[in-house]
């Protein structure tokens, strides 16, 4: 028989983290009561312009902006930016949900620039890489939120009457393919649409989306094996000779930069007249592109 021997150093693995060993110490109910939270609470609810009852009765999107606009700070004082893939996608995401909250709550302004500030100022003395990193987070995010703010607006317009006429029909769920309309004309995301639905006692036809979206991506393929593969070719080559054009948006509204192909009528050419119509491949440029339901950048190349 094993006898049971003593640990050289015991330990209760409690899971006190450093928030709840906060609201211990500083005798509040939960997380967003401590110093970690409360200046951001704070701001928004200056921000708002809302009295105490009033905060108090948008708790939960308080505690949703407060969380998410922390979350986000972090993430891109460690390099991430919004994107649409990995955990990049992970960071849009969190921030078009506080945003979403935001209108809940009454904001029709962005404010998740001076929330990441705030996060700066709270705790960048224990986290210098905040203050190093503070001009390009808060740029970045004053972008991502002005880009997203006309989506939002349209895209949330456009679920209230969808659901508002499927509880009117007595409909428990949004057709997958009302869904996908939805992202496809407004580039409004899945996920939200998904989370708005379940607040207000719905699902939607997660089968009836996917068939939808597969769809879209076969007539996508179609149409590119018609006259769209040659586009690739061709814009492959440039990479291969030259690499990908770096996006430089997220700081800077003008930048200096390289001609590396020109294209007209579908050919490479070296050179253009005055007010042709060409396709301009630049090695780094400040131009958002069209992409995930966002609307491309416009300006001057001179």
């Amino acid at each position: 028989m094993i006898g049971v021997r003593n640990m050289p150093k015991p330990g209760v693995d409690t899971g006190m983290g450093l928030e709840r060993i906060s609201s211990v110490l500083q005798g509040v109910n939960d997380d967003y009561g401590t110093d970690l939270f409360t200046p951001l609470m704070d701001r928004l609810q200056r921000i708002l312009g809302h009295t105490d009852r009033q905060r108090e009765a948008h708790a939960v999107a308080y505690r949703v902006m407060a969380d998410h606009g922390r979350a986000m700070t972090f993430l891109m004082a460690d390099g991430v930016v919004p994107g649409n893939e990995g955990r990049n996608y992970v960071l849009r995401m969190i921030m078009r949900r506080a945003m979403r909250f935001g209108r809940a709550a009454g904001l029709t302004r962005s404010f998740l620039a001076e929330l990441a500030g705030t996060v700066t100022d709270a705790m960048g003395d224990a986290y210098p890489e905040l203050r190093r990193q503070q001009s390009f987070i808060e740029s970045a995010v004053r972008q991502e939120e002005e880009r997203f703010a006309q989506t939002l607006t349209g895209g949330l317009q456009r679920l209230e009457e969808l659901i508002s006429g499927a509880l009117a029909a007595s409909r428990r769920e949004l057709s997958g393919e009302e869904v996908f309309r939805l992202y496809d004309t407004f580039g409004f995301p899945v996920e939200m649409t998904r989370d708005i639905a379940r607040e207000r006692g719905l699902t939607i036809n997660e089968a009836g989306f996917a068939r939808a979206m597969e769809a879209q991506r076969s007539r996508a393929r179609a149409a590119q094996a018609f006259g769209g593969a040659g586009d690739d070719r061709r814009y492959a080559k440039v990479v291969r000779k030259g690499g990908s054009s770096e996006f430089v948006g997220y700081t800077k509204h003008a930048a200096r930069a390289r001609i590396v192909a020109l294209f007209a009528g579908g050919e490479a050419i070296s050179q253009a007249d005055a007010g042709a119509e060409v396709e301009v491949i630049l090695d780094r440029t400040p131009f958002y592109a069209e992409s995930g339901g966002q609307v491309g950048d416009t300006g001057l190349v001179r």
